[in-house]
């Protein structure tokens, strides 16, 4: 990873401060430094609007989160936000790893086949 990307870190709800020094520690570790942390309570999204705002200016191209589930509060808007991200360039790292979608892959594959 470069140091030179903008990084912001975002979640949803409430996080210990384990959790949050956990993914300082992460970005310190990688010499990555963090220009903004943004936060929205559970169901709100002013915090993460403002976060596609700040990628679609070319202001944020690395976003750190806890986990996959930061991404939004189903599965179908987690895989939006997920596409929003990956459509702009913006690199997600996770603290914790999660398990993908076999069917995801699959539909991406057929997409992929099918587009020109």
């Amino acid at each position: 990873m470069t140091a030179s990307m903008n990084t912001c870190i975002y979640y949803q709800g409430e996080l210990s401060s384990g959790e949050l020094s956990q993914i300082h520690d992460l970005a310190l570790n990688r010499g990555i430094t963090i220009a903004e942390t943004m936060h929205d309570d559970k169901h709100k999204v002013a915090a993460f609007r403002r976060l596609q705002d700040l990628v679609k200016l070319g202001l944020c191209q690395r976003v750190l989160l806890p986990s996959y589930e930061h991404l939004g509060w189903d599965k179908w808007l987690r895989i939006e936000n997920e596409l929003f991200f990956r459509r702009n360039g913006v690199k997600l790292v996770f603290l914790k790893k999660h398990a993908s979608d076999p069917l995801y892959r699959i539909a991406n594959a057929i997409k992929r086949y099918y587009s020109p």
